[in-house]
């Protein structure tokens, strides 16, 4: 009889350790995950201002009146009040776990003051034109 006591014994302590195992790597395995999608994020993020950065100084080099179009994609979690388009700079600001990042681009040229960028999550087409005083205007395009 003493034997079978032992036995059960062992074998709650195998699972347990065998739990103990398994929790640890979904903890690892969730850690990835969320740091894998804020990088997705800030990759994102990135991909969009430097498109608007090289399609502004496209229309600054060229001058009035050029214009173009481009595709951009705003990130789960960017922030309306830190994603602005104001004097030279691009900047999309983008909450992560403590706080904003600012991701921006300098530009060539100076940014009209009623440039606008949008704020919440999704697919844009911007319009990136030229205006008779040199500057650029960043706006998005109306359907």
């Amino acid at each position: 009889m003493r034997n079978k006591g032992q036995t059960s014994t062992e074998y709650m302590m195998m699972i347990g350790l065998s739990l103990l195992i398994i929790m640890i790597l979904l903890a690892v395995a969730n850690y990835m995950t969320i740091t894998t999608n804020y990088q997705m994020n800030v990759n994102t993020a990135v991909q969009a201002v430097d498109t608007l950065k090289v399609a502004a100084d496209f229309v600054y080099i060229h001058g009035h009146p050029t214009k173009t179009t481009v595709k951009i994609r705003i990130p789960p979690g960017a922030d309306a009040g830190s994603t602005y388009a104001n004097g030279k700079t691009i900047n999309i600001g983008l909450e992560i776990l403590y706080g904003t990042n600012d991701i921006y681009a300098i530009t060539k040229g100076e940014l009209h003051q009623n440039s606008t960028l949008p704020g919440t999550e999704g697919y844009y087409v911007m319009v990136i034109n030229s205006t008779s005083d040199g500057k650029i205007m960043i706006s998005e395009k109306e359907f």
